[in-house]
């Protein structure tokens, strides 16, 4: 069965079975921590995995499991499973493997300067990324963790997406505009190029070639070939370029 999942902030978890006409809604008094919902991800052995303000909890079965981590691991906004099938939590206190139903904090570089967690991502060379806030991103590479940050021309340190397009060109968004890295150098997209905002949200790129991009005003179609923006629509649906 293919469902369609819509986590929402504060009005808990919709779900949408394809082909049904209805909704159906599950909140706290069903077994969620909080109607508060920060990340829907599906593993590989088609685990449902629910981040929320509150913490996790997994989806099996027609059935809610939480997972409660300590206080440093309640709000959860990024979920990985790895090449190796870790899975990787992203909380507001850095990076947890959840292992067994123990939480396991990843020690990355400085932890004294590593925060929240936006983002966690694997590319197709298995490199794996964090999107921070206020660190930059966080490359673990062939056992050894660097980061890349405003000095390496990173638009802004606070990054909020990343996104690997079929090329191998890793779109990184800030809060600041929108980065590519591609050989280890980073080019830039922001409103000079025609996004309507600078803070990108996320990144995607359909099967018809196109870049999109969503900004806090409104969503954007980049070709790909020259980084222009080429359609922005608005929140009511209305295309304004």
């Amino acid at each position: 069965t293919h469902n369609i999942w819509i986590g929402t902030d504060g009005g808990g978890l919709w779900q949408w079975i394809k082909g049904s006409a209805s909704l159906r809604l599950h909140q706290e008094e069903h077994g969620l921590p909080t109607n508060e919902i920060r990340v829907i991800y599906e593993d590989s052995q088609r685990n449902l995995w629910i981040g929320t303000a509150r913490g996790l909890c997994r989806y099996k079965d027609n059935q809610f499991t939480n997972y409660p981590g300590n206080s440093e691991a309640e709000s959860i906004h990024t979920i990985l499973e790895d090449s190796e099938n870790n899975l990787l939590i992203g909380t507001n206190s850095g990076v947890f493997q959840l292992k067994n139903k123990e939480w396991i904090p990843i020690n990355i570089m400085d932890e004294s300067r590593v925060s929240r967690i936006r983002r966690i991502f694997q590319d197709q060379d298995e490199n794996i990324w964090i999107a921070t806030d206020g660190s930059g991103l966080i490359r673990y590479r062939q056992g050894k963790f660097s980061s890349l940050t405003q000095i390496d021309g990173l638009l802004n340190d606070n990054v909020r997406t990343i996104f690997e397009d079929r090329e191998g060109n890793l779109w990184v968004g800030t809060v600041l505009g929108l980065n590519r890295l591609k050989d280890e150098k980073f080019t830039v997209i922001t409103k000079n190029e025609g996004l309507p905002d600078d803070l990108v949200w996320s990144v995607f790129h359909d099967s018809n070639g196109y870049l999109w991009f969503g900004t806090n005003k409104g969503l954007v179609r980049c070709k790909h070939e020259n980084k222009k923006c080429i359609n922005t629509y608005t929140g009511r649906g209305r295309k304004t370029k």
